[in-house]
């Protein structure tokens, strides 16, 4: 008898191994498509923020290249009015107030006529960046 339960629960023991290494397999695709849905979002902040830490460190000094800084800002603009639908928050009232907040102090970064005020610019940028994660983080 004691062969017969020993057999038993080495079935159930296999049984167990195969049940874990199943769930594992359909688990770890379910966990990865949740990395996924959220890949563009992040992304997006990441270039984001890559393009204005290069804008700060270009207005840094008092010779900054205005029309390399004018083009980083452009396109840092543009990047922030992608943000509502990489977010999913078209009917979000807030959300869409803050990225237009965003949008019109980069226009005015863009069209500031020196470093002292694209420095000002992107410290209002960053400030609105900052209200923006403070309220969807």
């Amino acid at each position: 008898m004691s062969s017969k339960a020993g057999s038993q629960s080495t079935g159930v023991l296999i049984g167990l191994l195969i049940g874990l290494v199943v769930g594992a397999m359909i688990a770890l695709p379910i966990a990865n498509s949740q990395r996924y849905r959220n890949a563009y979002p992040r992304g997006l902040m990441a270039v984001m923020e890559h393009e204005l830490d290069g804008l700060q460190d270009s207005a840094a000094g008092d010779d900054c290249a205005l029309g390399e800084t004018q083009v980083r800002t452009s396109r840092l603009a543009a990047l922030s009015r992608d943000t509502t639908a990489a977010f999913h928050a078209e009917g979000d009232a807030t959300f869409v107030e803050l990225q237009k907040d965003l949008n019109q102090v980069l226009q005015d970064a863009a069209a500031s006529p020196s470093c002292a005020g694209l420095r000002q610019q992107l410290e209002a940028a960053d400030r609105a960046c900052e209200a923006c994660h403070q309220r969807y983080r």
